[in-house]
């Protein structure tokens, strides 16, 4: 990181001075881009009863993404957020035979936020 430095010297205590400062920052990246993002499974995924299987939201984007995960679970909202990483996970787990669970991946870049969702199912034993 580079910095300007501004020295006054020779000011004596009677003089006042008025400084004006104009920053102009620029982003370190281009942000423009809109980040695509995927998951590591089918977005319909099949969990047998008493196993777990860990999703994993990923993104390709120029600027750090802030991915958050949100899911129902046990009457509750869950959520899981990693900040500045390509990509996020989550444990899915507890689910019966039969039940569903959609979990929705939201990733926010500067100026872009979107979401994708996966299903998990259920399943019998394994």
């Amino acid at each position: 990181m580079n910095f300007n430095v501004l020295s006054l010297t020779n000011v004596l205590t009677e003089n006042t001075i008025n400084i004006l400062i104009f920053l102009s920052l620029q982003p370190s990246c281009d942000c423009t881009d809109t980040p695509s993002v995927q998951f590591n499974t089918p977005n319909h995924t099949f969990v047998p009863k008493g196993s777990s299987n860990e999703i994993t939201c990923l993104v390709d984007s120029r600027a750090p993404p802030n991915i958050t995960w949100f899911y129902m679970q046990d009457g509750g909202q869950i959520t899981k957020t990693c900040n500045a990483v390509t990509q996020c996970s989550v444990l899915v787990s507890g689910l019966q035979k039969g039940e569903t669970r959609t979990y929705v991946c939201t990733v926010e870049t500067v100026g872009r936020k979107l979401s994708i969702s996966l299903l998990a199912e259920g399943t019998g034993q394994i």
